[in-house]
């Protein structure tokens, strides 16, 4: 891997621990699945990138 892993953020990580103590208002917990859903999302672009990088270098070998 030629980059750094991605990490998920400190305000998702806030978001899951508040999720799981009390009731996010309907608003927090949009926000919340906002976020989870980008840094998921993130994640399997970056999954993406690193099968097309691994493909185009054993097919230059």
């Amino acid at each position: 891997m030629a980059y750094k892993e991605r990490t998920k953020p400190k305000l998702l990580k806030t978001y899951e621990v508040l999720s799981l103590r009390m009731d996010l208002t309907s608003e927090d917990y949009d926000y919340f699945l906002e976020l989870k859903n980008e840094y998921e999302g993130k994640k399997r672009f970056d999954e993406l990138i690193e099968k097309f990088n691994t493909a185009g270098t054993t097919e230059q070998e």
